[in-house]
């Protein structure tokens, strides 16, 4: 039985809602509308590329999204979402799927078997321990975990060997994970509001690196041989001096270190003097 608020959506109301977007993918948007469930008529739409159906109260992801045969990206963030159907690996060409600010604390297995599924986003959650299926998703470029309930990755993670953008902010880490550490694709990681406390990791092909709010007191030498390395956030932190050898960080564009115990950064320091480094020192902390 449909729903109160999905009785409004007939087919032909559907169809008339069904646009192209700047990428000419057929887009359906149901953003903002008090769903509690997807409108059964959704899935008899032929050509539905693109399915927003964020800021409602839906509760699951239904078996019936398995006839969405053409869909790309699916966008069903913020809303009570605490199943996925396993059926959504029927949906082939998947590449992108939002799930982000839920009540979830797990996701099917059958996810594995979507070849062209590139980002998974699952910001907010109610996640203490990585889904089994996630180090599974091979073809996964862009993942985002912040705000769960995280202290650790499986040995597993290092699977994912196509991860270009990871967020692991405002979790319960006490050091970047050293899955993470070995990953050679991943070009930007965001550990913000993290325990992480003592040193940063050497990672070797990272471009960008936020460890902004993480009670760093100390930032490790190695720091130096990041030599890709565009943007350095440490705002909010505990470090009283940086190490010289950030001085040899011939590429970076950005150095964020507001609000730390710092009284000078290091001298003599070329990277500087081209303008090539935004750094704002502001008033040192004093905890």
């Amino acid at each position: 039985m449909a729903t109160k608020g999905a009785t409004k959506f007939r087919l032909s109301n559907l169809k008339a809602m069904l646009k192209k977007n700047p990428s000419e993918r057929a887009e359906l948007s149901l953003t903002s509308r008090n769903l509690r469930q997807i409108p059964h008529d959704v899935f008899t739409l032929d050509g539905v590329e693109i399915l927003l159906v964020n800021s409602n109260q839906l509760e699951r992801i239904p078996p019936n999204i398995a006839h969405m045969s053409q869909l790309q990206v699916l966008d069903a963030s913020r809303n009570n979402i605490t199943l996925v159907s396993e059926n959504i690996a029927q949906c082939a060409r998947l590449q992108e799927l939002n799930l982000s600010y839920n009540r979830l604390s797990d996701l099917p297995r059958e996810l594995s078997r979507l070849r062209k599924f590139c980002k998974l986003y699952l910001k907010g959650n109610e996640i203490t321990s990585i889904p089994p299926v996630v180090p599974t998703l091979t073809p996964l470029t862009h993942l985002d975990l912040a705000a769960n309930r995280l202290s650790i990755l499986p040995t597993s993670f290092k699977n994912l060997k196509r991860l270009k953008v990871l967020d692991l902010s405002s979790n319960n880490f006490e050091q970047i994970p050293a899955p993470v550490v070995g990953m050679n694709s991943l070009e930007r990681l965001d550990m913000g509001f993290n325990k992480i406390g003592q040193y940063l990791s050497k990672l070797d092909s990272i471009e960008e690196i936020d460890v902004s709010d993480c009670s760093l007191k100390v930032l490790n030498p190695k720091v130096g041989a990041m030599k890709g390395l565009r943007s350095l956030r440490l705002a909010r932190n505990g470090l009283r001096v940086l190490p010289d050898e950030i001085c040899s960080l011939e590429n970076l564009q950005t150095l964020d270190v507001e609000q730390n115990k710092l009284e000078q950064l290091p001298v003599p320091c070329t990277c500087y003097g081209n303008y090539r480094v935004s750094t704002r020192l502001g008033r040192p902390r004093t905890d």
